[in-house]
């Protein structure tokens, strides 16, 4: 699945997982790595949290990710708040 979304200036996404309500991921190409992001809700006290994974593949991925998540926030910064409105609904 290639998401269409207007105004997106970040590399072609595919959705890799979905599970209605608990579980979505994608992955893109950046620069010589392969990256997915997953958002998991979960279960915490009496709500629920978001809990965010970020996986590299490529050249030095372990070094590479710190960094790269840090980058890759603020480059789906519109994709992560319309996952979590759409998990808080």
């Amino acid at each position: 699945v290639w998401p269409s979304t207007t105004g997106h200036t970040g590399p072609d996404m595919a959705v890799v997982e979905f599970d209605p309500g608990r579980r979505y991921a994608h992955e893109f190409g950046l620069r010589r790595y392969r990256v997915r992001l997953g958002y998991t809700v979960e279960p915490h006290g009496d709500g629920t949290r978001l809990v965010r994974t970020i996986e590299a593949n490529g050249p030095i991925a372990d070094l590479a990710t710190a960094g790269l998540g840090q980058q890759l926030l603020a480059l789906y910064k519109p994709q992560v708040r319309a996952l979590l409105d759409f998990f808080a609904a």
